[in-house]
This record gives C-alpha cells, sequence and structure tokens, in this order.
C-alpha cells in the first residue's frame, strides 16, 4: 500500500489507507508471495463482564434395589455469545457434561484415619470412560455480547457446574429422595431411598 504503518487502520476484515483497502485474505496472500511473515497481537479488556448461562436436562434411571444411576441422555443449551469456533466450543461443552458426570456420580477421593489416600491411581479413582458417556445433545445458543471479545463470553465451566444438579433434581423427581452429597454412589442413593 506504500504508506507508513502509523497510517493503517486494522477494520474487521480489512486493512485500510487513506487511499486504499486490503482485505486480510489478501495482505495474507502478499505476505506469503514477499517470504513475510505475520503475527497478530490482540488485548481485550473491559470494565464490564456478562455471565455465562446454561441449562441442563438429564433423564435418568435409578435402581431402586442397588442405588445404582444411569443417565440415559443429556440436553443441554449454553447462552455463549458469539461462538467464534463451534466446533471448539461444542467439545468443550461435551468435556465439561462428561466431567461433571465424573463429580456426579463417582468421583471420591478416600483417607485412611492417617490421612493417606486410598485410591490414588486411575484403577482405584474411577472417572468416566467412553461407554459411561450418555447421548449428549449440545446447543448453543448464540447473541454477541457487548462485552466479550469478538461478542464471545466463557464457556469453560459452566457445562461442568450444571451436570450434578440436574442428576441429582432428576433422581428425586425419580426416587422422591434428594441427594445433597456428591457423588452419588448407590451406598448413598440407597440409603436416601430407604430413609425416606
Amino acid at each position: 500500500m506504500e504508506v507508513d504503518p502509523e497510517e493503517l487502520e486494522l477494520a474487521e476484515d480489512r486493512v485500510n489507507s487513506a487511499f486504499d483497502k486490503l482485505t486480510l485474505p489478501q495482505l495474507a496472500k502478499a505476505a506469503t508471495q514477499q517470504g513475510e511473515f505475520l503475527s497478530v497481537e490482540l488485548e481485550h479488556t473491559s470494565d464490564r463482564a456478562s455471565l455465562t448461562f446454561a441449562f441442563l436436562g438429564a433423564e435418568v434411571e435409578v435402581d431402586t434395589e442397588t442405588g445404582r444411576i444411569t443417565v440415559l441422555r443429556c440436553a443441554e443449551a449454553i447462552d455463549i455469545g458469539k461462538a467464534i469456533n463451534p466446533r471448539i466450543c461444542h467439545g468443550q461443552a461435551t468435556g465439561g457434561l462428561v466431567m461433571g458426570l465424573g463429580y456426579a456420580l463417582n468421583e471420591e477421593l478416600r483417607f485412611d484415619e492417617q490421612g493417606k489416600i486410598l485410591n490414588p491411581s486411575l484403577r482405584t479413582y474411577r472417572i468416566p470412560a467412553a461407554t459411561d458417556v450418555p447421548p449428549m445433545e449440545v446447543i448453543l445458543i448464540e447473541k454477541a455480547d457487548p462485552y466479550g471479545p469478538f461478542g464471545a463470553k466463557g464457556i469453560g465451566e459452566i457445562g461442568t457446574n450444571c451436570t450434578a444438579p440436574a442428576i441429582a433434581n432428576a433422581v428425586a423427581n425419580a426416587t422422591g429422595s434428594r441427594l445433597r452429597q456428591l457423588p452419588m454412589i448407590p451406598e448413598r442413593v440407597w440409603m436416601a431411598m430407604q430413609e425416606k
């Protein structure tokens, strides 16, 4: 563009000068042809931030003789602002949901009287395996957030946070027993049903 770089302005998808404009794909192609390396630095700060909201529904089956919970399916809707990369957002939400399944149903550190951990390995500290994961539907609700970078909001922990309460509510609906301690292992579920 043959102008001082200080005179250039970066818009959403182009570089503008007083007399010309160049789209970002055109800029990348020109740089590659000239053997130039492009790098981008970006910072985002805001005095305000928006919260991410999510809703998760779970369908469960409870064995009334053993207290074992089987999650049959889950559906989650997340208000994430603008999904910059929807595929990564789906992966993050799915991973959070699976992590929440572990917290809800089987992850628990056990200690002896001296404080030694009794289940320090993956063989004894049970996390969800692929076979434990029920069918899941993740729905990304997109409405650009005025305070987030590029209109995005966070999607890190929200899927994990919703899972245990949704399963506990489904168990209460199925059995009439309200569980308030995690994980909801069969013994705890069975005991809660006996107290009811």
